[in-house]
């Protein structure tokens, strides 16, 4: 599954997918079956994120029907389905005061969804954009975004205005993409199995980290900035 953000901090709770359209989250010390979700997906899982206070799940599959699923961390119930997309959602991702649901998908839309109405509020469509991942910064203000090949873009977080265009020294395609708890660093998980962190206040590239041997799907900081985990199809962490 693709995953982007902060590492288990204030979460209770380690999630993992299967699949074939069951969500299980088991007991983060014991590691013991929690609550198993059972969703109707009709496809596989591609994406979760929690909200910030823990009690929202949503879900996103591929197609054939790709659609974002919100569940009921406690009592394990489906609440929404959230549609509109028609190709791969590749990434979901709640904003810091957990009013807004952005996904990212590879119909060349990005989408924000109002929590509280279930309604799809804002469409960012680009042609030929194919969009691997989107994350806000944790002031919310800032939505970063990036396709499949690489494109990166900074946003108004509320509009979907476009700010800025990172120029990466060395184009490539991006899977993942993540702010740094103090907002200051956006790091980028390519393709040529290198991982870039980017100064977001001077735009410009400030140091890229190698040493895996395939393509990193996932990366994701520690909550105190200090660290940051990645995870690649070389089957390394």
């Amino acid at each position: 599954p693709n995953c982007t953000g902060t590492l288990v901090g204030m979460m209770k709770s380690l999630l993992t997918v299967i699949l074939v359209g069951a969500l299980v989250v088991p007991a983060e010390a014991q590691f013991k079956l929690q609550r198993t979700f059972e969703s109707k997906h009709d496809g596989s899982i591609r994406a979760l994120a929690f909200s910030p206070d823990g009690k929202l799940l949503a879900s996103a599959n591929w197609a054939p029907t790709p659609d974002i699923k919100l569940w009921d961390v406690v009592k394990g119930e489906e609440l929404a389905t959230l549609k509109g997309h028609s190709e791969n959602i590749n990434s979901v991702a709640f904003s810091p005061d957990g009013k807004t649901l952005v996904s990212a998908a590879e119909d060349e839309t990005i989408r924000l969804w109002d929590i509280a109405t279930r309604m799809e509020r804002v469409l960012l469509k680009e042609d030929d954009a194919y969009f691997a991942a989107a994350a806000y910064s944790p002031d919310g203000k800032t939505l970063a975004s990036v396709t499949l090949e690489g494109v990166t873009k900074l946003r108004d977080a509320a509009t979907g205005r476009e700010q800025a265009t990172l120029k990466w020294e060395r184009s490539d395609r991006i899977y993942s993409l993540v702010f740094s708890p103090d907002g200051k660093t956006l790091a980028a998980g390519k393709l040529n199995l290198t991982i870039v962190l980017w100064d977001v206040a001077t735009r410009t590239e400030r140091a890229t980290l190698r040493g895996h041997h395939d393509k990193i799907r996932c990366v994701a900081f520690s909550p105190d900035g200090k660290s940051l985990a990645s995870a690649s199809w070389d089957s390394t962490v």
